[in-house]
C-alpha cells in the first residue's frame, strides 16, 4: 500500500500535507488507522513509520 500511495500522491500536486494524510488513513486497515490517529503524525514520511510498526 505504501509503494502505491507514494506513487499516486507524486503524480498530484497543490494537496496539502493534511488532506495527504487523510488519504493515507483512509487506506489502511482501522487497527492501524487508530493507533495513526492516537500518535498524531506530522508528515507522510512519519506515517508511513508508524504505519510500519503497527
Amino acid at each position: 500500500y505504501q509503494l502505491r500511495f507514494e506513487c499516486l500522491s507524486n503524480r498530484v500536486f497543490g494537496l496539502f500535507h493534511s488532506t495527504l494524510l487523510n488519504y493515507f488513513f483512509s487506506g489502511l486497515l482501522p487497527k492501524i488507522e487508530r493507533e495513526l490517529t492516537i500518535h498524531k503524525p506530522h508528515s507522510i514520511h512519519q506515517a508511513i513509520g508508524l504505519a510500519k510498526l503497527v
